[in-house]
């Protein structure tokens, strides 16, 4: 279904599938990274907290169909190893891919509802009447994330305009 860097063809389902079908190499990675980060800095203390970035679009398949459940599973793997984390993210809107040639009015459709379902999904975790979050990721032991928190500690969404309506990103 999916060829080298195409992703998952802004199709948020078939990026979430990806997730949940190579979760164990995720896992890994991201258990690969806290034990280096202990390795060359020392495990922290009960004070220290570790930022985590994540930067997205939310207009393609692999990143909308994923935005959420990653940083729910970087903090559950950062809580069972001990370590506090604060993620960060930059979240790319449509509005940043949209003066790009485009093939066709269909892909343009499929940026702005990727990037509406985004936003609701994301308004849905982070908004003032929050839904639990809850995962079962079946690979050598099942690995179940329920939570109350926000996915992010801190969200930036990044669009082409700045606060005044001035272009900021060049499309050329």
């Amino acid at each position: 279904i999916i060829h080298g860097d195409e992703g998952a063809g802004q199709i948020r389902s078939l990026g979430r599938l990806m997730l949940f079908e190579n979760f164990d190499k995720i896992r890994n990675a991201i258990t690969d990274v806290f034990a280096s980060l202990m390795t060359k800095l020392g495990k922290p203390n009960q004070s220290s907290t570790i930022r985590v970035y994540i930067v997205s679009s939310l207009c393609g398949g692999t990143g909308s169909g994923t935005f959420i459940d990653v940083p729910y599973i970087i903090k559950e793997i950062a809580k069972r190893e001990g370590l506090k984390v604060q993620v960060m993210g930059y979240l790319l809107l449509p509005s940043a891919f949209i003066p790009t040639p485009i093939n066709s009015a269909l892909e343009r459709e499929h940026i702005l509802a990727n990037g509406y379902a985004a936003l609701a999904e994301l308004d849905n975790l982070m908004g003032n009447t929050k839904v639990p979050y809850e995962a079962s990721f079946m690979s050598g032991n099942k690995f179940t994330i329920e939570s109350e928190e926000s996915p992010y500690d801190l969200c930036f969404l990044i669009d082409d305009t700045d606060e005044n309506g001035r272009l900021i990103l060049n499309h050329n």
